[in-house]
């Protein structure tokens, strides 16, 4: 390509790089942080050459609040290994907690009286349209995701930026070293003078660190410190939710209609996360044909929902249909086909409630993925019962807590921080320059640096996992990716994603419309919504027994949600 440059050269660039200066942050930017397991080699024989650290992230909104350097200095004199280790090292602080404080001391609030929601759980209207689309059988209209990216288009955004933070080199799990995730982020806030500081852990984790700020000293800097349960992983434990109560139903049979037998019980636990989203949005297709069927749409209504979901391309016209009282009263009218068909008979309802729980599921994928604040609490919020009901205790308990936080986060941080985090969607992080393209926190770390770590060219890979290598891998990758960056763009090699979404490709198109197809076939011999008194699996034909009550888990889980109000977090 017309590029060389001697291993020597490579090896002072990498020094410079990581003894520069931290690169400025300007005053109107926002910041978040992530922290997570960083696990590699853990399983050896002998406990040797393993690597059990905590490692995190930096997310930037907008990117272009990273000031540019114009210039590295140039350091002829390589440093030793020992000086370089320094340099990544982050002490680890040693933590004592108070008693009777931290999570004994935060009370078990009524959410639903924080705030009132509808009894119904429901599409969105934009996701109602695209539904329809799939029933009137529309000519080229794409898979859901491809759909709303369409819609949204020429939406507004801002994109982040993401830099590795060095890692902490102890066990994750330990108080000590999430103390000292809390207690770096809030330095790196103060360099870049914002107030509050935003920090995201997944579950288990997130227990133990919002145990540490609710017990922290009323003067300490932890007290402006608000900490996030990571979106990603609730959301893989939500679907474990609807497989757990799901089990037996006959959906089992039903999703092994368009995925291999083996990978069923994956989706079904919400670990075969892609699989998982795409096998729930086609099954709730194929049900929502079989409710559109019997709501007998008259013609007028029918050329309202054409109008807006033959015509894709038209955007601002599409975006406009939550406002339209033709669109909403169908909205309506949707709604009481549900109640409608769930007062069949108990599997009936099972099947509604399914229904419901993956209308959640978008629901919440569309909140990160526009940036809609009050469509994600609203979404965690009607997802609360079935967490109980299923028995996912930690994620319900969790969820609770930071629910509850969320909703009074106005009261507690400062106008400008709660403005960008919320209203402006700066809670979600966007990599690549669409609208449609927001990311959980937690999944951004899990595509940037722990990707990056275990692949090709990083961390784990033709390295050693000694303090010196750990810190010039995550102090000098941010300037190298960029050299990489600037070296395929002048040779013309790029790897960054297609300008158009996965499924909005004709092929892909075409294969969801045949497995719906599949699955309307499978549903049509198999009704999902008999009119009987008994609960049946309309897989297999077996009916239940009086004391199985999986129909009934959203009354269920709220009955067991208000059981634990007014009692403190500690003691759950």
């Amino acid at each position: 390509m017309g590029f060389s440059a001697p291993y020597r050269e490579i090896t002072i660039f990498e020094n410079s790089c990581i003894h520069r200066a931290e690169s400025e942050i300007l005053e109107n930017s926002f910041s978040q942080f992530v922290f997570d397991n960083a696990d590699f080699n853990i399983n050896t024989l002998d406990g040797h050459g393993t690597f059990h650290a905590m490692g995190g992230i930096h997310c930037v909104t907008p990117f272009t609040a990273i000031q540019r350097e114009k210039k590295i200095p140039r350091i002829v004199e390589i440093k030793s290994a020992s000086e370089v280790a320094q340099l990544g090292m982050v002490p680890v602080l040693s933590y004592n907690k108070h008693k009777s404080a931290g999570l004994e001391a935060i009370t078990v609030a009524d959410v639903e009286a924080l705030r009132q929601l509808s009894g119904d759980i429901l599409p969105t209207i934009p996701d109602l349209i695209w539904l329809y689309g799939k029933w009137s059988c529309s000519v080229g209209i794409p898979g859901w995701n491809g759909f709303m990216e369409s819609i949204t288009a020429n939406m507004h955004y801002e994109r982040s930026k993401v830099i590795c933070l060095p890692f902490i080199n102890a066990p994750p799990s330990n108080y000590d070293t999430i103390l000292t995730s809390l207690l770096e982020a809030v330095e790196n806030s103060k360099r870049c003078n914002q107030k509050t500081t935003f920090i995201t852990f997944d579950q288990p984790l997130y227990w133990k660190a919002r145990d540490i700020v609710g017990a922290a000293d009323p003067t300490s800097d932890l007290k402006n410190v608000i900490v996030r349960l990571g979106g990603f992983h609730l959301l893989m434990s939500f679907m474990g939710s609807i497989g757990t109560i799901m089990s037996g139903s006959g959906i089992e049979e039903l999703f092994k209609l368009i995925y291999a037998e083996n990978c069923v019980e994956k989706i079904l636990a919400g670990h075969a996360y892609a699989r998982a989203v795409r096998a729930h949005i086609l099954s709730h297709a194929a049900l929502t044909k079989i409710v559109l069927d019997s709501l007998e749409l008259d013609e007028k209504e029918r050329d309202e929902l054409d109008y807006y979901a033959e015509d894709l391309f038209n955007r601002p016209t599409i975006m406009t249909a939550a406002d339209n009282n033709g669109v909403k009263s169908i909205h309506d009218k949707f709604a009481k086909g549900l109640v409608a068909i769930e007062s069949r008979g108990p599997t009936a309802k099972l099947w509604i409630q399914y229904h419901r729980m993956v209308s959640l599921v978008k629901n919440f994928l569309e909140a990160e993925r526009s940036g809609n604040w009050e469509l994600h609490l609203d979404t965690i919020q009607k997802m609360l019962p079935f967490f109980h009901a299923s028995g996912h205790f930690l994620y319900a308990k969790s969820a609770h807590l930071y629910l509850q936080d969320m909703r009074a986060l106005s009261e507690q941080i400062p106008i400008d921080d709660y403005v960008k985090f919320t209203r402006r969607g700066y809670f979600t992080i966007r990599r690549s320059e669409k609208f449609w393209s927001g990311i959980m926190s937690d999944m951004t770390i899990e595509q940037t640096l722990m990707r990056s770590m275990k692949t090709t060219g990083g961390l784990t890979q033709g390295r050693g996992i000694t303090d010196s290598t750990i810190a010039s891998w995550t102090l000098g990758m941010v300037q190298l990716q960029n050299i990489c960056e600037q070296i395929e763009n002048f040779s013309g090699v790029s790897c960054s994603t297609t300008e158009q979404h996965v499924d909005m490709r004709p092929s892909r198109i075409a294969r969801d419309n045949c497995d719906v197809e599949k699955l309307d076939m499978w549903l049509a011999s198999h009704n999902p919504f008999p009119e009987k008194k008994e609960l049946m699996s309309i897989g297999t034909g077996v009916m239940a027994n009086e004391n199985i009550n999986c129909h009934r888990a959203y009354e269920i889980g709220r009955d067991m949600m208000t059981k634990i109000i007014g009692a403190n977090f500690g003691s759950l």
